[in-house]
């Protein structure tokens, strides 16, 4: 049995055992979660273990999630896609959402954007109907409930993300291109008509380059703003993805105007960098002013909610590093641990005996 399999069918043989040991079930045994791994002859779906058949949605999803963090991206599509009848019969909507969520990652994963982008589109749905606020109001406040609702919120603010990001590459590939000429010629007169075609550029095509590129960009960032709008209360870790992934794009695009060049040389007693970027800070300002209330947000949210991921720490490397004056890295304050792990830093020191 290959390494990976084994490794992914350890979340599904454990929800076996703990649902059999709730229901006051003997344990199962060691080798009975084998009967539910996925091989050539054997799939999940024909699982023979008699505990595996009223949790085997679960089960399923559970195996699903393991598999996608060990690669088994086409055994997880494959698994999922043929099975989601049966999930929809058996499953809680909770479930159902994430079995969505979890197969269109796996063919996100393996190229297929359409159908990705459909099962995506289905657990948004499967979460917007009417049916899931009578779900929602039959739970209760026990902590199984809560970690259902928890756990669908997740999978929907997932879905959201994707569905954002998928859009922000299609806007990159078709307005996310900028190639303005060249003005780098080494002979003064060549250079001075590369001068003059590069300020035609300038007047005529990059302002309906710009117009589209911001357009398609406020598009997408309305995408990212709708994990935001999930109900009953939007999934911290996906709002702080969406933040960074808004602050991201926005100064990006700042970036890439930054780099435009400025065809002529800067006049006495000015430094060449700061001549060059100065007639540029009011067309890129605005766009600047946005990547940050972004990225303030990322953090905002982060703290607000006392989540602190990789994705908070970015956010907050980005605002200690571009506005210094208002913001600080927290390990300026904190410095870190100047334990390396030896052993000679966590020795006990014997006690003296007596004399």
């Amino acid at each position: 049995m290959p390494r990976s399999a084994s490794r992914a069918a350890l979340l599904a043989a454990a929800w076996l055992f703990v649902a059999s040991h709730a229901r006051g079930q003997a344990p199962i045994a060691v080798d009975s979660p084998r009967l539910c791994l996925p091989s050539a002859t054997s799939t999940l779906p024909s699982c023979r273990h008699p505990a595996f058949h009223s949790d085997w949605v679960r089960a399923v999803v559970l195996w699903s999630e393991g598999a996608l963090t060990t690669g088994d991206v086409a055994q997880v599509h494959d698994l999922l896609r043929s099975s989601m009848g049966r999930i929809d019969a058996e499953g809680t909507l909770d479930l159902r959402i994430r079995a969505r969520v979890l197969c269109g990652e796996a063919a996100a994963r393996l190229g297929r954007a359409q159908d990705a982008r459909a099962r995506f589109d289905a657990a948004i749905q499967l979460w917007s109907d009417p049916a899931a606020l009578g779900w929602l109001r039959s739970k209760g406040a026990d902590a199984e409930s809560r970690t259902a609702i928890a756990s669908a919120v997740d999978a929907v603010g997932r879905a959201v993300f994707h569905l954002a990001k998928h859009a922000q590459r299609e806007a990159d590939d078709a307005t996310g291109r900028l190639d303005p000429p060249p003005v780098d010629a080494p002979d003064p007169a060549a250079r001075s008509k590369q001068t003059a075609a590069y300020r035609q550029w300038v007047a005529v095509q990059l302002p309906p380059w710009m117009k589209a590129r911001e357009a398609s960009l406020t598009a997408v960032e309305r995408l990212y703003r709708s994990v935001f709008d999930i109900p009953p209360a939007p999934p911290v870790r996906w709002s702080v993805a969406a933040a960074e992934a808004i602050g991201e794009m926005w100064a990006a695009y700042v970036t890439q105007l930054r780099s435009l060049p400025i065809p002529q040389d800067p006049p006495a007693g000015h430094v060449g960098s700061a001549y060059r970027h100065t007639p540029l800070d009011p067309v890129y300002e605005p766009f600047r002013v946005r990547a940050k209330g972004a990225y303030v947000l990322c953090l905002g949210i982060s703290s607000s909610r006392r989540f602190f991921d990789a994705t908070s720490a970015r956010c907050e490397a980005w605002l200690a590093r571009n506005h210094r004056q208002e913001f600080r890295a927290l390990v300026e304050y904190v410095p870190p641990p100047t334990n390396n792990g030896s052993w000679l830093d966590d020795r006990r020191v014997a006690p003296r005996s007596a004399p």
